[in-house]
């Protein structure tokens, strides 16, 4: 069974529906920690790389700067030709023996026993219009709980009548938990919950902080750095000599080269985790609501 819904529909079920100034800058709100993530890896992956080769000059380092606003510039406007694609594409719901299609979606087989709920709404805007909720199953998040997966509308009385018997006879031939339910009233529109900027911002923090305190906590709980590197290292000779000049010129042995690994790596470790905790904590906390009076 097929049922195929024409893109003039979507601006009932796609939020991106106008797409304002506003929409664009929740979407890019969520991308930034990630950007500011990129950005310093990169530059000092970058900028370190220069300074061994003896290369360290602003033209490089303004190479550096620009190229990852203009790698997010680049991912913003692919996600801006996507939205608009989907903005003008039918939707489409296709039952099968084992799974679902839908389209567009994130995940477009959906078996069977993913599926929580089927929920049929009527559409305050236009009388005979069904909108069809798609719930998975699954321990959803705090922030997005109660949210559908996907939806569609269904133009026309017969579409709803023959998809609810098919999901009746699904539901009878083969074991299945979801629950099909029809709404007689539509439901307040639902409200975008709020973007945990701060939480994501510490957790790709702590990542950060993880990528440079890990590697420094393992080698001085090894050998303190002091093995042969001829043959796991990708630096030229010069490049060797040069990071082993600025090592003895800090550190006069191979003990006090360890203690620094094992205190600074163990030092950016714990603030790591810290961070990466604290950051999940509050990406998952649940929105406070105000209660209705």
């Amino acid at each position: 069974m097929t049922i195929e819904q024409k893109p003039e529909l979507n601006r009932f079920v796609d939020p991106s529906i106008p797409l304002t100034w506003d929409y664009r800058w929740r979407q890019i709100k969520i991308l930034l920690p990630i950007w500011f993530f990129s950005l310093l890896l990169l530059l000092e992956i970058g900028l370190f790389r220069a300074w061994l080769a003896d290369k360290l000059q602003w033209d490089r380092l303004a190479v550096l700067i620009v190229a990852v606003p203009t790698m997010f510039l680049f991912v913003l406007a692919v996600a801006e030709i996507q939205t608009r694609i989907q903005q003008r594409s039918k939707r489409v719901i296709k039952v099968e023996d084992q799974r679902i299609i839908l389209k567009p979606a994130k995940h477009s087989f959906i078996r069977w026993k993913q599926i929580s709920k089927f929920q049929f709404e009527p559409l305050l805007e236009d009388s005979g219009l069904m909108k069809l909720k798609l719930f998975l199953c699954g321990r959803p998040s705090k922030r997005n709980s109660g949210r559908a997966f996907w939806s569609m509308v269904l133009e026309r009385p017969t579409q709803v009548q023959e998809l609810t018997d098919c999901l009746q006879k699904r539901r009878m031939e083969a074991p299945a938990d979801f629950q099909v339910e029809v709404l007689e009233k539509p439901l307040p529109p639902e409200q975008a919950g709020p973007i945990p900027f701060l939480g994501m911002s510490l957790y790709w923090g702590g990542v950060l902080l993880l990528l440079h305190g890990v590697p420094l906590l393992f080698i001085g709980l090894t050998d303190g750095g002091h093995h042969d590197s001829e043959n796991d290292s990708d630096l030229a000779p010069n490049e060797k000599a040069k990071l082993g000049r600025l090592i003895l010129k800090y550190f006069h042995t191979i003990e006090e080269l360890r203690h620094f690994y094992i205190v600074a790596g163990g030092v950016l470790t714990v603030l790591g985790l810290l961070l990466l905790i604290w950051g999940w904590l509050l990406m998952n906390r649940k929105p406070q609501t105000t209660p209705v009076v």
